[in-house]
Parts: C-alpha cells; sequence; structure tokens
C-alpha cells in the first residue's frame, strides 16, 4: 500500500513524488500515521504483539450482500468455511466490526441456528457449537447480518480518514462535481466491518462473492467476474470468484460508473483499467506499461504472475495513495489525469509499487504487522527495479538519494528510532512508516550489492516458491538468501533489521604520498545507536584519475579499528587521485558525510578540485549530485571561490537532467563569489528554462530566475519570460511562471483570463497570485471570476472564497459572501460550513469593533449572524 504524505515540515522537506507520502514532482510515497484513528490506543501498550494466534483456518469465504448506497450499509449472507487448527475446538471468534448479527447457522440441510453473541462494542461476534470441531475438521458456518449506516462524511482537504472498511462516495448524488461511488479498504484489519472475518494477515481464503447493486453502475473485486445480470429492479447482480487464497484485508468491492478499458497488449492475462468516463481515453497513456511491468517483474522474481488477471481502478476520496488488494488495485485520482498533466508526472510509481506487491504481500503476505517490511519493504524496492529496467540506473538512483532523505528525517522526528521489524508497535498503524518502506527497500539493495545480481534474484525466487500462498516473516526471508549464498546472514539481519541502527557515517580521506596509500578514516555520527564495534558493513570506495576509475572493497567491522573507535585504511595508490567517493556502489542504506575539515596540506582529499574533478568525470549521476551538495557546506579559500562558477556551469551543462535541477538549486545557496556565479550562469539558466528536454529542470531554473530577481538583481524583469511560460503545455512549468511574475500590472493584463482557465490549479494558481500582487481590495472582481470558473469544483470554489474572506474590507467580503451563500447552505458542502463559520466570525468580529465608526454596522452584524445559524 501506498499511503499518505506526512504533513508539515516533512512535507516540504520530501515532496517531489508514494506517491508520501509512498511521487517527482511526484510525492515521495512517505507514510502517515493517523494520530487521530489511534488516539484511543492508550500510551504504554507498547508492549509485545505476536503473530494472531491460529484457532481456526478461513478456507473459504462466499458473500451475497445487497449494497445499499443512499442507506450507506451492506446487508446479507456471509457463508465461511473453517477448519478447527490444532485442537478440538467449540467456538469460534469472528471479527464483526460495527455490524447487526441477524442469525447464525450451522450449513446443512436444514441449517441449524447456533447460539452467537457480539460483544458490547459489535467488533467480536462468539459462536457456539453444539458438538465440538474436532482439529483438523471442517465446519460453515452461516451469518444474516447488516452493517450499521457508514458515514459518507468527508474532511474539507479531500480524504476520509476514518477506519471504516467500505467507504460510500456522495451517496445520495448532491455533489454535481462528485460521483457516486462505493469502494473498500481492508488493510490493516477494515474489512471486517463490511463482511465477518477473521481478520489477521495469517488467515489465507479463497472467496466467492454476490453484490447487488444499481444497474447504472460496474462492479469490481477480486478473481474474475462468472456472473452478470440485471434483475429488473433497476439493480445489477454481479458474482466474482476468485480461487486462489489471499489475507481477507486484500479482498475488496469497488462500484461506480467506470469506463473499462481492456488492454489489447496483454495477449493471455487479462489486464483492465477503470476510469471515469471522460479520462477512459487516458487509461492506457497512464497505465500502459503495466502489461510490460507484469513480464518484467515475473522474470526477475523467476516467479509468473500469479493471480488470474490485473485490474486497476482510481476512486475518489481515497484513503491512501493506492492499495495493492488481489487482482483488483484501487489507485487516488493523482492515476486519472490527461496528457498535459502526464507531461508533468506519470504517477508511475505508484503503479510499480502496487504491482511488485502481487508477489511480496499478496502471494507471500507478512505473518504478522510487525514483519510489514516484507510486504511494504519489497513493493518499495519494486520502483526502483521498474525505473531501473525501463529508464536507466541514473532515474532509479534518485529513488535511493531520496529514500536516505527520508529514513533519516523521520529518524530526526523519533519516527523510526525502532527497529524495522517491530513487535511493540503501538497499534498496527504505526507500521506503516520509513522503516517498513523506504528503510526496507535501502536494506534490499544493501543486501543486492553485498550478495550480488545472481544470488540476490535466487533469493528472491526461492523465497516466494517456498511460501507461496502463504506467510512468512524475517527469519524466512534471511533463511532464503542463506540457502543459495551458503553464508550466516545472521550478522546482516539482526544489525539491519532488529536494531533501530539509525545512524550517518562520516568519512576523512588524505593521500600519504611517501607512503603511497590512501588513508580513510570513518566514524559513526554523534547520533548513532549502535556501537562501533558490533557494526559490520561492507563497501566500495571508488577514486579516480580523470574518468580512469579504480574501486576498493573494504569492511568495516571489528577488525578495522583504530584506537581512537574510528575504521582505518589503508589502500595501496601510487598517485593521488583527482577524485574519489566512498560508497561507490551507492548501496548503503545509511548517508555517508564527508568530515567537513580541510588540514593545509596539499595532500588533502577535499576542497574544490575534487569535488570538480567528480562533477566532471563520475559515471553515475548520484556521484556528481553529491559532489554539488558537498560543495553548498564546503569550507572555501580564495582559489576554490574563484572555481564555483565554472564549477555550477559545468553541472547546469550536465548530461543527466537530476544533476542540472541540484546545480540549479545549489548555485544560489553557496554564500560565496554570488555575482559572478550569477553572471556565468544567468544565459545558461534563461536557456534551460526554454529549452531543456526535462520540464522539472526547466521549473527549477524558472525558481532560479525568480529567486534571482527577487533576491540578488532586483533591477533584473523576466516577467516576459514568465508570461511566456503561463501558456507551456505544461501545468508545472504554467504555475513556476504565475508565481514568477512580479509586476501587478503584468499580472492584470493577463489575469482575466488566467482566473477562468480549464485547469483548476492554473485558475487558482492566478488567483492567488493577484491577491499577494494587487492593492488590498481591488482582488474581489477577480474573486468573482474565479467563482464562475465551473471548471473548478464547487467546494474548491467555496474553500477559496472562506479562506479569503477573512482578507478583505467588510463591504467586499460581504458581497463575496452574497454571491455564494446558496452554494454554502447545499448538502454537499457541509464539509465546508465548518471553515465558514471561522472566517465569517472573524468577518463578524472585525465589524463589531469597527461598528461606531461604520452606520450599517448593525445591519451586518445581524446578516452575518443569521449566515451563522444556518450554516452552524
Amino acid at each position: 500500500m501506498n499511503i499518505r504524505i506526512l504533513p508539515g515540515i516533512l512535507a516540504l522537506l520530501l515532496l517531489h513524488s508514494c506517491s508520501l507520502f509512498k511521487k517527482q514532482e511526484q510525492d515521495f510515497a512517505f507514510p502517515e500515521i493517523d494520530e487521530a484513528y489511534i488516539a484511543d490506543v492508550p500510551a504504554g501498550s507498547e508492549v509485545y504483539k505476536p503473530s494472531a494466534t491460529r484457532y481456526w483456518n478461513l478456507v473459504h469465504t462466499r458473500l451475497e450482500l445487497d449494497v445499499d448506497i443512499p442507506g450507506e450499509r451492506v446487508s446479507g449472507i456471509a457463508r465461511l468455511r473453517l477448519t478447527a487448527f490444532a485442537k478440538t475446538r467449540d467456538s469460534l471468534v469472528l471479527d464483526a466490526k460495527k455490524m447487526v448479527i441477524e442469525g447464525v447457522y450451522l450449513s446443512t440441510d436444514p441449517p441449524r441456528p447456533l447460539v452467537y453473541r457480539q460483544n458490547n462494542d459489535t467488533t467480536k461476534c462468539t459462536v457456539y457449537f453444539q458438538e465440538p470441531v474436532r482439529a483438523g475438521d471442517t465446519v460453515v458456518i452461516e451469518l444474516r447480518y447488516r452493517t450499521l449506516a457508514k458515514t459518507s462524511v468527508k474532511e474539507p482537504w479531500g480524504a476520509i480518514t476514518s477506519d471504516q472498511g467500505i467507504y460510500f462516495i456522495d451517496p445520495h448524488g448532491e455533489d454535481p462535481d462528485v460521483p457516486t461511488q462505493v469502494w473498500t479498504q481492508g488493510e490493516t484489519e477494515s474489512n471486517s466491518h463490511w463482511f465477518p472475518t477473521l481478520d489477521a494477515p495469517n488467515q489465507k481464503t479463497t472467496q466467492w462473492f454476490s453484490f447487488r447493486f444499481p444497474d447504472t453502475l460496474v462492479s469490481l473485486s477480486n478473481g474474475s467476474l462468472v456472473y452478470s445480470t440485471k434483475n429488473g429492479d433497476g439493480t445489477r447482480t454481479d458474482v466474482w470468484q476468485q480461487e486462489q487464497a489471499h489475507a481477507p484485508y486484500l479482498a475488496m468491492v469497488a462500484i461506480g460508473n467506470w469506463t473499462i478499458t481492456e488492454d489489447a497488449r496483454s495477449e493471455e492475462l487479462p489486464v483492465r483499467y477503470y476510469t471515469e468516463p471522460e479520462y477512459a481515453r487516458y487509461a492506457n497513456m497512464v497505465f500502459g506499461n503495466t502489461p510490460e511491468m507484469i513480464d518484467f517483474f515475473g522474470k526477475i522474481t523467476g516467479v509468473a504472475y500469479p493471480w488470474e488477471k490485473y485490474d486497476q481502478v482510481v476512486v475518489r476520496d481515497f484513503v491512501s495513495g493506492a492499495m495493492e488488494n488481489t487482482g483488483a488495485v484501487v489507485h487516488n485520482m493523482r492515476l486519472q489525469h490527461d496528457e498535459r498533466k502526464h507531461l508533468d508526472e506519470t504517477e508511475e510509481d505508484y503503479i510499480s509499487h502496487e504491482l511488485f506487491h502481487h508477489w511480496f504481500g499478496d502471494l507471500v503476505t507478512c505473518e504478522s504487522w510487525a514483519n510489514l517490511v516484507l510486504n511494504e519493504g519489497f513493493a518499495t524496492y519494486g520502483e526502483y527495479l521498474w525505473r531501473a529496467h525501463k529508464y536507466g540506473k541514473d532515474y532509479a538512483d534518485e529513488l535511493l538519494q531520496q529514500w536516505r532523505m527520508q529514513v533519516w528525517y523521520a529518524g530526526m522526528l523519533d519516527d523510526n528510532k525502532v527497529s524495522v521489524v517491530n513487535y511493540s508497535y503501538r497499534h498496527p498503524d504505526a507500521m506503516f512508516n520509513a522503516n517498513s518502506y523506504q528503510k526496507g527497500a535501502l536494506l534490499l539493495h544493501h543486501l543486492r550489492g553485498y550478495l550480488g545480481d545472481e544470488l540476490f534474484f535466487s533469493g528472491m525466487k526461492r523465497y516466494l516458491t517456498q511460501h507461496a500462498y502463504g506467510t512468512a516473516e524475517l527469519d524466512d526471508l534471511r533463511m532464503a538468501y542463506e540457502a543459495v549464498s551458503g553464508e550466516d546472514l545472521h550478522w546482516f539481519f539482526d544489525q539491519w533489521y532488529l536494531q533501530p541502527s539509525l545512524f550517518r557515517l562520516q568519512v576523512y580521506g588524505i593521500h600519504v604520498s611517501e607512503e603511497k596509500h590512501l588513508l580513510l578514516s570513518f566514524s559513526l555520527n554523534d547520533n548513532s545507536e549502535i556501537s562501533a564495534d558490533a557494526l559490520k558493513i561492507p563497501l566500495s570506495v571508488w577514486t579516480g584519475k580523470g574518468s580512469k576509475i579504480q574501486k576498493h572493497a573494504l569492511m568495516l567491522d571489528r577488525e578495522a579499528l583504530n584506537s581512537s573507535g574510528n575504521y582505518e585504511f589503508k589502500i595501496p595508490l601510487e598517485e593521488k587521485p583527482d577524485w574519489w567517493i566512498a560508497d561507490g556502489d551507492g548501496h548503503l542504506p545509511v548517508a555517508i558525510d564527508i568530515t567537513p575539515v580541510r588540514p593545509a596540506d596539499s595532500a588533502s582529499l577535499l576542497g574544490m578540485l575534487p569535488l570538480f574533478d567528480r562533477l566532471r568525470y563520475a559515471p553515475d549521476a548520484w556521484m556528481r549530485v553529491a559532489a554539488i551538495e558537498q560543495v553548498s557546506i564546503e569550507d572555501f579559500d580564495d582559489a576554490d571561490t574563484a572555481l564555483l562558477p565554472s564549477f555550477f556551469l559545468t553541472g547546469l551543462k550536465d548530461r543527466n537532467a537530476w544533476v542540472r535541477a541540484n546545480a540549479l538549486e545549489y548555485s544560489l545557496n553557496v554564500s560565496h563569489n554570488q555575482k559572478a556565479i550569477i553572471d556565468l550562469l544567468l544565459p545558461r539558466v534563461q536557456e534551460l528554462a526554454f529549452n531543456d528536454p526535462v520540464r522539472n529542470t526547466r521549473v527549477a531554473a524558472v525558481h532560479w530566475l525568480s529567486r534571482c530577481a527577487t533576491f540578488y538583481k532586483p533591477e533584473a524583469s523576466f516577467d516576459p519570460l514568465f508570461i511566456a511560460l503561463t501558456q507551456d503545455s505544461s501545468i508545472t512549468l504554467s504555475l513556476a511562471g504565475i508565481e514568477g511574475i512580479k509586476d501587478s500590472a503584468t499580472a492584470l493584463k493577463y489575469a482575466r483570463a488566467g482566473v477562468m482557465n480549464p485547469y483548476p490549479e492554473i485558475a487558482l494558481a492566478w488567483t492567488r497570485r493577484l491577491f499577494e500582487l494587487l492593492p488590498e481590495n481591488s482582488e474581489a472582481p477577480y474573486l468573482k471570476e474565479l467563482l464562475r470558473n465551473e471548471f473548478v469544483p464547487k467546494s474548491t470554489r467555496i474553500s477559496e472564497m472562506v479562506t479569503y474572506i477573512g482578507y478583505l474590507k467588510s463591504n467586499n467580503a460581504l458581497e463575496l459572501i452574497d454571491y455564494f451563500e446558496t452554494w454554502l447552505l447545499e448538502d454537499a458542502q457541509k464539509p465546508w460550513r465548518k471553515v465558514a463559520v471561522t472566517s465569517i466570525r472573524e468577518l463578524k468580529d472585525e465589524i463589531t469593533l469597527a461598528g461606531e465608526e461604520d452606520p450599517d454596522a448593525p445591519v451586518q452584524i445581524l446578516r452575518l449572524e443569521a449566515l451563522l445559524t444556518k450554516i452552524r
């Protein structure tokens, strides 16, 4: 599963993309723990949480359900086939959350009623058997039930943040901008909100699901559609069957008005994309690499795609980034876009992540949530594998750098100062963090670097084949790799998975010419939570003389420790290298910092020249990016400072867009020789803004010019350039152009057409830019223009207006309220009323304070009080 993006500072630090959280502009798929959801979990409950005890095996689940969309509930029959496990059992405890059980029967002919009891909070149903069921024997029970009504209320930011399992979107058809939909989200243990089950990841069940729903809509579920008919009463019945067992949390249903696009490029396996009708023509553009991905993942794992079909659906207001329901993946709305948005971000990391889950998570499922990294670490690494295969190593390596940063910042905020496999989590949701996702992927990359590709992928195949359609925990993965490598790997898994292992390495290097060796000293940073003598890290150091590279394998372990507690190495090297880099293979799950202390002697390997040579000659883009980042924190002497303009110009001419973008970012961040840097780089930056083949680099160039005009060259005017870019086919580039405009008269000239743009992002950007640039209150006409833009969803227009109310003078604010008050009173806008109340109260207070000077104040106050009464 790709989860929500972290709010606040981490979102600013990590936003590119998981998507998060788990996507370049794309959001990082960075996980968020929903604090509101786990607030009722008592502090201090971080005790050992084992795998769920299996008293019964859930063998098969059969559902016959009526889906009452206006009533926001389902009702019907669940038939469960179960086998008593290990011992004779006389009772069965089912997960059955927030539902009314109307009868439980032993499925015999005729059915025999069974005694049952629901607990007080309706989360469990205990069924009592008249005759004990012996170990290994199978029973089939039938439960007739209905769920309690679910809430369809959405928070104003658009995501439903509850754990209710099944979600009804605009069930009464009140919002013309939102289609009526039903969809489910089972992970972690939420499917038991809409059908009774044993809701644990270590259960595996086949399923047969029948759904009755309005015949104007279509359905999607796991497995194959084996039966579909109109009932003659305005409803349809669809039957979906999956014959391969999977975990209960992976079961799903989605019902809505989607157009189904069948991918003809997949010759044997059915591959379909469910999108809203107006986006059907873009389905192959967005999802079209899916068949190739399926083939690629089958080849690298050595296991062919193990399910009977692969469908993907885009839903409204999804609680997460995406979810790997077996053969029926649910995506958020970012995956539903046109060709213009596709230019900026394909969102393909979501697609590769959820697809790789079909091997890791769906085929082999983590035994317990403590072992979630076995699902999410592999799925996240699937993003890297696909990128490297399809687009090259440099593009994939961007993910590694982003993941290291995410893990480090999460650790600094106390999000992952626990082991990756963690049996003492507070709540299962707490396991959806940087440890399970980004760090889990980094550890796999490190293991791959240590073992080599052949053994790494052989171990992957062994793990999947040994535990297919079953479950696994960390030791199972370790033993698979031990079996193929012949090596005891306890040290690797204990160090990285079972300890917090949050640290950075610092390295100092010097060439000792008289002894003809390179002296390297590695040390742990002060935040290390692991002792130096317990660490064992294989890494490589690369040295270069021009473009000629030598690679040196090292092992940071107890034997390499010196008396100062540092790892010290003397690498034979005839000549002083022009450049060097630690972890040249790029496999470490931790970051390495070059010690920012430079001795005066010429043997130093720090300073501008080695970094400049690395920028010119290092083969991998990440090495050149690291050189640019290092320059931004170096302590420069006069000779180094003189090289800065040429250094950054070299970065701007690099063959890789990632390097060019970093050169743009950091060239304005150094505090030395800034005027010379700007004068030399300015023509090249203008060229990049218009002509770079990669749009993200063009966007970075526009931001560079905007900052330059704001802070360094106020006399320069790039507004004509910015105006031209607002018409670019890239939305992101258009937004950058809008944000860059400095002159209010220039903005005004283009604003009227801008706020009526058919792309909401552009219309809102023009509105906000005007609000920043224009004199107080002259924005009001343009706010009204935005309200007339029917391409922008009504709820979005209202949200913008209630935001601006508090900044306008009272007369203008009241005029604006008059304009959209009737919208605000619509049922579909209930979520925004709470936001509007705050703005209107502040306006009322402001008018009250100025009441003695304004004869209209009493009438205005009464008017606002009446409105507050209506919308509360």
